[in-house]
């Protein structure tokens, strides 16, 4: 409901912004709150949100992808999305994306190393090998992984498990779920 509302305004705003000016401000501190799809649909709104949404990276800070852009997400789209965070990615949350794959994974860790919640439950493209060199990379950093929610991989067997752990071990304040 409150999405809806402020895309309502963003609208209205694109309305008056041709009679009287630029859109106001507080408009996009909104941005970074909406999820994902909405995100998306807001940037076809008008062009100074498009703008907003393109070039601001607080927005991109946090991606939770979920249905319906789960069943469509493919590794391509997955790095242009996260490319927008410019290195600064905090928070992936991957919901049943079934078309990702590890190389996928890497490449979006490779560049955004400071990434501290991982969440990729259902993602069945991923391996325990993949997940395993993901959070090998992550637990490099100084801040590291705090929260990871891993499910639904095929094939995880006792000594994924095992580097798993020991990976995780290295940071301490680690949640797991």
């Amino acid at each position: 409901m409150e999405i809806a509302k402020s895309m309502e305004l963003a609208t209205l705003s694109h309305k008056q912004s041709s009679f009287a000016g630029p859109s106001h401000e507080a408009l996009f501190l909104v941005l970074a709150y909406l999820p994902l799809f909405e995100l998306l649909s807001m940037s076809e709104v008008c062009r100074s949100l498009r703008d907003a949404v393109e070039k601001d990276v607080l927005p991109w800070l946090n991606i939770i992808i979920e249905r319906p852009l789960s069943l469509r997400l493919s590794d391509e789209i997955l790095m242009k999305i996260a490319s927008k965070a410019n290195g600064r990615l905090r928070t992936l949350v991957l919901m049943y994306c079934a078309k990702i794959t590890d190389d996928g994974l890497q490449r979006v860790i490779d560049q955004n190393p400071l990434i501290s919640k991982l969440h990729i439950p259902g993602c069945t493209g991923l391996t325990p090998d993949g997940v395993i060199r993901a959070l090998q990379k992550l637990s490099d950093f100084q801040d590291g992984l705090k929260s990871l929610w891993i499910n639904g991989i095929a094939n995880m067997k006792k000594e994924h498990l095992e580097r798993l752990q020991f990976y995780l071990q290295t940071n301490q304040k680690l949640h797991i779920s």
